[in-house]
């Protein structure tokens, strides 16, 4: 497990090739053309276990780069851990985009300021068929626990009798008719309670940041709000969970807490080490893992 600060350069200071090589930091940067504008543009890591990082972060403070922390797990650890975190590629918007979250979810147990939403009551609305036809797995932009799978992973998962996910339609937004090339994977089970937040930031869904004076307020500064406990995702290393949290869960399971900033939250995938296996195995398209600790 490495901690890393990812640095974006957006447009390029004239003086950064120079810092970063005196400082010893490969990046490659990629020059653009928009008129008589020019944009450069490129990305690099700071690893915190490097014996240089002080030094390197510190010649790269003043050049105010946006800066990113997160963790880089190695080959052995992703293989070694029995759950993970499943995410799929986001491809467009649900449906119709300013009312989709009203039109998806029962509203008495969901909650339009934070976007924590505890039952579906009606298929996800898509603008159209999903263009990517290498992508077997697949998410909307906004509701990114939503994964949606092509044929060939809906009949492994079945074929392999793979607990704890069924299988409906979404649908076209305009006419309402069922997709052809896609199924949402529902997963209706969630764990026991279990999270360790020792590594985590709470971010409940309340006033408790202030209320915006006139002028200035927002939907997610006013309200109204469900007083929910939400947590960023971690930043620094895994999401960790007691082991008997998972007592009883299927081999595709959610979690129990909320995670998430801003409107936007989710109770995550949380998928066997099988599972994994099974669609790495099978070549299937589109799905991320993250290990999950267990404690």
């Amino acid at each position: 497990m490495r901690i890393f600060q990812r640095y974006v350069i957006l447009n390029a200071d004239p003086a950064l090739p120079g810092v970063l090589e005196r400082a010893g930091i490969t990046c490659d940067l990629e020059t653009r053309q928009f008129g008589d504008q020019t944009s450069v543009t490129g990305e690099f890591r700071l690893y915190e276990d490097d014996p240089l990082f002080a030094g390197k972060r510190e010649a790269v403070a003043p050049l105010g780069l946006l800066c990113q922390e997160g963790t880089e797990f190695s080959r052995e650890e992703r293989e070694a851990a029995e759950w993970h975190l499943l995410l799929a590629g986001a491809q467009g918007y649900p449906q119709p985009e300013h009312e989709w979250f009203e039109r998806t979810y029962r509203p008495e147990t969901a909650c339009r300021t934070c976007g924590c939403a505890e039952e579906q009551d009606a298929p996800f609305r898509f603008k159209g068929e999903p263009k990517s036809r290498h992508s077997h797995l697949l998410s909307l932009h906004w509701a990114l626990d939503a994964i949606f799978v092509r044929d060939a992973a809906k009949e492994l998962l079945e074929r392999e009798g793979v607990s704890g996910v069924r299988f409906s339609r979404p649908v076209l937004h305009r006419s309402g008719e069922p997709l052809g090339s896609i199924w949402q994977m529902e997963v209706p089970a969630v764990l026991l309670p279990g999270l360790q937040t020792g590594n985590v930031r709470l971010e409940p869904c309340d006033d408790s940041a202030g209320r915006p004076s006139a002028g200035e307020a927002t939907r997610l500064a006013a309200g109204p709000f469900c007083q929910r406990q939400r947590f960023n995702f971690p930043t620094r290393g895994m999401i960790t969970l007691r082991r008997a949290a998972f007592e009883g869960a299927p081999e595709v399971v959610r979690c129990r807490e909320w995670f998430g900033s801003g409107g936007c939250s989710s109770r995550p995938i949380i998928v066997s080490r099988r599972v994994k296996r099974l669609i790495e195995g099978a070549g299937l398209r589109g799905a991320s893992f993250t290990p999950v600790g267990l404690d």
